[in-house]
């Protein structure tokens, strides 16, 4: 794990030892689509798709009974609200919680990892989770999924590869740089173009992770954190 300033000059980084990549003691990032697809073997019976939360109610027996956009309803044990920031289930469990305003915006995504993805991002992502702290409460977090079998030129440190078998869908394998920004509201300026790649797509401009935003008005942009807006 490496910690950079906005310049990206190490401030703290923080080896983790070379073991065993097959021991229980050992981590390995994984793609959100290969964990999804792992928690969800033998479970086609049980989990359901495309089901709009509508209510839940108390069932007389003292489970709860979940009702949805279709008509259908679904009765169990236990209602786990996990239906994000505009939760429909907060909404009806606790009315008066309110998302509060926190001052901060953040924007996050992810770049397909290539040759010249690596040759232009910080070699740290690559050996880890990486913090880059900028100025006036500016942050970006980045980290990269790799897969240990695939070919490349220069060797990867094991401790930031994930593991894959050959029966993995090529879904399941992509690899890329995953980022977050985080600063507070009204210090970041995003500047949009038309004619160029598809809308909301970030290109990253500088020594940076994939994307950088920069603090402050256009002009006073640092090289190493600008980023442009893809509009269209």
């Amino acid at each position: 794990m490496s910690f950079l300033d906005e310049r990206l000059r190490t401030l703290l980084s923080v080896d983790i030892p070379d073991i065993n990549p097959n021991s229980l003691d050992s981590e390995h990032p994984i793609a959100r689509i290969a964990l999804r697809r792992i928690l969800l073997d033998g479970l086609d019976d049980i989990v359901h798709f495309s089901k709009e939360f509508v209510a839940f109610e108390d069932a007389p027996d003292g489970r709860v009974i979940v009702r949805f956009e279709d008509g259908s309803s679904a009765t169990g044990d236990l209602l786990v609200g996990a239906d994000g920031a505009n939760s429909r289930v907060r909404a009806q469990l606790l009315p008066h919680a309110q998302r509060i305003e926190t001052g901060l915006l953040a924007i996050s995504g992810k770049l397909g990892s290539n040759d010249k993805v690596r040759a232009i991002t910080p070699p740290a992502i690559f050996r880890g989770p990486t913090l880059i702290l900028g100025p006036k409460g500016c942050f970006l977090f980045a980290n990269a999924i790799e897969y240990e079998d695939v070919e490349t030129e220069e060797p990867r440190p094991r401790h930031n590869i994930a593991l894959a078998n050959d029966e993995s869908p090529v879904t399941d394998r992509e690899e890329y740089v995953m980022w977050g920004f985080i600063c507070p509201s009204g210090k970041v300026w995003v500047s949009c173009k038309s004619r160029t790649a598809s809308p909301g797509r970030l290109e990253g401009r500088g020594g940076g992770a994939d994307a950088g935003l920069g603090s402050g008005p256009a002009r006073d942009r640092s090289a190493d954190t600008r980023a442009q807006c893809i509009s269209g």
